[in-house]
């Protein structure tokens, strides 16, 4: 609400803070004066509360403006926390989580098994071989919509793994001649070798030994 919507929808009380009742009187006792020295005592009054009311309205619209101002910071401020607390990655994985089907769930149970956002975190950390397992049986079952998720929350998890121990994605590319000595063939492929025409789920590497070979589709 700028500073004239305040005043209109509390025009009685600012009147009557400000002493316009007061100013309203004194005008029509004016127009009932008939010496000059009562008129021209009463016109300097006028124009001294007239001048502390234009002062005292100049300052009112100071601090509407210092106050809008502070305002805009403060929503700055929290609409920037706000983003850091949506994009945590504790926060992002219990999102994710959430949203698994109860099969989904079920079928990880094993590893997370508290819905507590930090238990689930440091848990899914610790089995990160097992989610790449229920990921990949997820792709050859065709749930593509639980793969997709199952799969980020490998990804999401996989960020922080590999700070841990000397891990890393395995080096994968696509139109890379397909090796079953380093790749899986995706069930959804269309030749037996070939090209890798799409990475559907990339493998992983500790101390330069891989473990889990990438998920690739040949074309």
């Amino acid at each position: 609400m700028n500073i004239l919507d305040f005043l209109k929808k509390n025009r009685e009380t600012v009147e009557k803070v400000l002493g316009i009742d007061d100013l309203k009187q004194r005008v029509e006792y004016l127009e009932k004066c008939q010496t000059f020295d009562e008129k021209d005592k009463i016109i300097n009054e006028l124009e001294l509360k007239l001048l502390k009311l234009e002062k005292e309205k100049s300052n009112l619209e100071k601090e509407y403006k210092e106050l809008e101002l502070q305002n805009r910071e403060l929503i700055f401020r929290l609409e920037g926390i706000l983003h850091q607390y949506k994009n945590s990655p504790l926060i992002r994985l219990k999102e994710i989580y959430d949203s698994l089907s109860i099969s989904t769930k079920e079928g990880l149970k094993n590893i997370f098994n508290s819905e507590d956002a930090l238990v689930l975190f440091v848990s899914g950390v610790k089995e990160i071989s097992a989610i790449w397992d229920y990921a990949a049986y997820l792709r050859r079952e065709h749930k593509d919509e639980e793969f997709e998720k199952v799969k980020l929350i490998f990804y999401l998890l996989f960020g922080v793994y590999k700070e841990i121990v000397n891990a890393s994605y395995q080096d994968v590319r696509v139109g890379d001649i397909f090796d079953f000595k380093f790749h899986i063939r995706d069930n959804r492929s269309k030749g037996m070798s070939g090209r890798i025409e799409e990475i559907i789920l990339f493998g992983y590497k500790e101390n330069g030994i891989i473990i889990k070979k990438s998920i690739v589709k040949v074309k």
